[in-house]
């Protein structure tokens, strides 16, 4: 039985282990059957004889159907029914990057079933939650609004133009101190970096001198340009270091090689700084777009120019308000 991919082409690195000589063919990942899985990687020129340690296989499971849940991942057909985890149809990537164990909150303690689907039963004395996680960890946004649905208070949302897991774990760290996920101290840290990295921007940002004034200042080769430069661009495009605005600048910017992390932290800000305003611009129609009501009762295959498949999902599973 040989395998055939024709007029196709697929990129395949080869990353070497840290401590270990097995090479892991990033981009061929796959669950075909072990021996066409040897032709596939023989026929990549340099690994003819290559050996594979452990052939790529997949795992079936039960899932639900996504659309069945709200945004707060509570089913919409079950109240009081939170679902976390690869049940809900997500790639153990999602799930293991943006979850985490949930802790119960005080006074509150955790029924730890033996049955192997449920991990926690959150049983207040009024009322029931029950969050249902098929695997080790339990969803942040599931467990979170568990528990707020039994303290009574308005679920967390996570909007999509924040979903991505460096600015969710951000959104939960200054967020989370409101629904009782994060500790006094860390949530006084947070606030702190971010007092600190707004104020040094805004005076990085205000601090502009024309190319000939910066050549001046670093002892460069003199330039006739006159187009202004803030001290934020340099810094953001690797002309300039923390260490070299202190000793160069004292007076304003000494103060930034006091902490060496926070001023690397400052220098990947201003090194985004053009990708996020474009990047901002495109949340803010996202937003614009999403502010945007339909009537409930609304009949979306009437005067609409919609395509038949638009008009098939927005039946099938109305927007979420």
């Amino acid at each position: 039985m040989s395998l055939t991919m024709t007029h196709l082409s697929q990129l395949c690195r080869l990353l070497p282990g840290l401590t270990t000589d097995v090479v892991y063919p990033q981009g061929l990942s796959c669950t075909l059957p072990a021996n066409l899985q040897t032709e596939l990687v023989h026929c990549i020129p340099g690994l003819e004889k290559a050996e594979i340690v452990q052939p790529g296989y997949g795992v079936e499971y039960d899932f639900i159907d996504p659309r069945q849940l709200r945004r707060s991942l509570e089913t919409v057909y079950i109240q009081n029914l939170f679902l976390a985890g690869q049940i809900n149809g997500t790639t153990g990537y999602e799930e293991a990057a943006a979850q985490q164990r949930l802790r119960h909150p005080p006074g509150e303690s955790p029924d730890l079933s033996c049955t192997p689907q449920i991990r926690y039963m959150l049983r207040p004395k009024s009322g029931e939650s029950w969050l249902i996680d098929d695997d080790e960890r339990s969803g942040v946004v599931a467990g979170v609004n568990a528990v707020l649905r039994l303290r009574g208070r308005a679920p967390l949302i996570v909007d999509r133009t924040e979903g991505y897991v460096g600015v969710l774990i951000d959104d939960l760290t200054t967020h989370g101190y409101e629904v009782g996920c994060v500790s006094e101290e860390r949530h006084r840290r947070v606030l702190y970096v971010k007092d600190w990295l707004q104020t040094n921007t805004e005076a990085l940002d205000s601090f502009t001198r024309t190319t000939q004034q910066w050549r001046q200042i670093l002892d460069s080769r003199p330039s006739i340009h006159t187009v202004q430069k803030s001290a934020f661009d340099l810094f953001g495009g690797g002309h300039l270091t923390a260490e070299t605005l202190a000793e160069k600048l004292p007076d304003p910017f000494g103060h930034l090689t006091e902490d060496p992390e926070l001023a690397r932290r400052l220098q990947i800000e201003a090194s985004y700084k053009s990708f996020l305003v474009r990047q901002q611009e495109e949340v803010d129609e996202v937003r614009h777009e999403e502010s945007l009501e339909l009537p409930v009762d609304m009949d979306y295959n009437r005067s609409f120019d919609f395509t038949m498949t638009l008009k098939y999902l927005a039946e099938f599973v109305p927007p979420q308000r």
